[in-house]
């Protein structure tokens, strides 16, 4: 990447095909049966972020790499997850398959989570100049959310700058990590601290800090989450939390701006795969090529 001023988007691909399925249950399918509504979505989602971008310069779409250091650290981490459901798993192919048509670039690094590539790839992003925004509803990436690097939550519709995060969660982005560590996040299956609500944590945290404040002073917390609080310093709860949570973004990575940039729809390809979909409302706005 060049140090021009301009629009960076990052999608986090399986959190928003995720929420496109579960947020659209209509009952889509193509002529042959095929159930199209994660499908649906997820283009819709696609061709509306370039006109929500004023200056898209270069983006990506990211996607996980298989086990990760995450797993070895904690084997409960995401164990709470079901496999991916039936209705869903036949349709990515033909998600990615939408991916590639609309020309978006898709990107995947052996062996690391998407949230860690993103995370490095975001920073050194923002650190350009670019300014830059992550797709995502996952709570981890406000930890990085700075003056030109937003997350948008499309389900939500919040852009999260760094006012949104404290509006919305008590912290500022800087103690995101410790506020999640602290009261955990059911979505990855972390277990946070015994009676520490979202109110206590950031009360916590406002009050001392720092994760590092809260450990120094941790003998003034009185009552029973003073105790569960000492108790998880002491056998490690905490310090786990917290690497399990902590974005890595100093990833071994590198893209050239050829493959981070977004290409011309296939014409021809769009209308094939619009037919096949039974996309009539795509194919009202599409001249056949």
């Amino acid at each position: 990447m060049d140090n021009s001023k301009g629009d960076v988007v990052f999608i986090d691909s399986y959190n928003l095909i995720y929420r496109a399925f579960h947020g659209n249950q209509t009952n889509l399918t193509n002529q042959e049966g095929l159930p199209t509504n994660a499908i649906y979505t997820t283009v819709n989602m696609l061709q509306k972020i370039p006109k929500q971008i004023n200056n898209l310069t270069y983006c990506c779409a990211v996607f996980d790499g298989g086990k990760n250091f995450r797993e070895e650290l904690d084997e409960n981490y995401k164990a709470n997850r079901k496999p991916m459901p039936e209705e869903l798993k036949i349709q990515m192919p033909y998600i990615k398959e939408a991916f590639d048509i609309l020309g978006w670039p898709m990107i995947q690094a052996d062996g690391v989570e998407a949230d860690d590539v993103i995370g490095t790839l975001a920073k050194r992003s923002a650190k350009a100049g670019f300014n830059t925004y992550i797709y995502s509803g996952d709570k981890d990436f406000r930890q990085i959310v700075t003056d030109n690097l937003h997350v948008i939550d499309t389900m939500q519709d919040i852009a999260y700058d760094t006012a949104t995060v404290f509006e919305k969660m008590g912290v500022y982005p800087e103690n995101v990590v410790a506020y999640l560590a602290l009261l955990g996040d059911s979505s990855d299956n972390v277990i946070g601290v015994d009676k520490v609500g979202k109110g206590t944590a950031s009360k916590l945290l406002t009050e001392f800090g720092s994760i590092h404040g809260i450990k120094e002073n941790q003998h003034l917390i009185k009552g029973k989450v003073g105790e569960n609080i000492r108790a998880a310093f002491s056998n490690g709860q905490i310090d786990k939390n917290l690497e399990l949570i902590t974005l890595k973004t100093d990833l071994d990575i590198a893209y050239t701006s050829k493959q981070l940039t977004l290409k011309e729809v296939d014409g021809q390809r769009w209308y094939d795969f619009c037919v096949k979909m039974n996309f009539k409302r795509f194919l009202a706005n599409q001249a056949q090529p």
